[in-house]
């Protein structure tokens, strides 16, 4: 963050709280590559694949119909890429962690000068 005020301190990329400062985490985990597209565009994707698997979750018990009309609609946005399952596991614990250390960050009121 640009912000010199800012507190956050969580990954732009992979959105894991660091406490203070990212800038370890960002040399220990994506190679120093600050302003990597790629991995944030992976993360990114990722991040949207999690919150798809929680919303097709939640309408499990809707009809057929409305399900399939739900996975056309994803697929005509592309809001998908091909997947094995055990990416999906993956990305479900990716999501999950990601949501826990937004949260921590938040309840330590790291996140008001943003």
């Amino acid at each position: 963050c640009g912000v010199p005020e800012c507190k956050a301190g969580f990954c732009a990329i992979c959105l894991h709280d660091c406490g203070q400062d990212a800038h370890a985490h960002i040399y220990a985990s994506h190679k120093g590559q600050i302003f990597d597209k790629r991995s944030f565009e992976r993360a990114k994707s990722d991040r949207a694949q999690g919150h798809i698997i929680a919303l097709m979750d939640k309408i499990s018990h809707e009809s057929f119909e409305l399900k399939q009309l739900v996975k056309n609609h994803i697929e005509k946005a592309k809001l998908t890429q091909q997947s094995s399952s055990n990416d999906f596991a993956t990305k479900s614990v990716f999501l999950s962690k990601a949501k826990a250390d937004l949260a921590r960050s938040t309840m330590a009121d790291r996140l008001s000068f943003c």
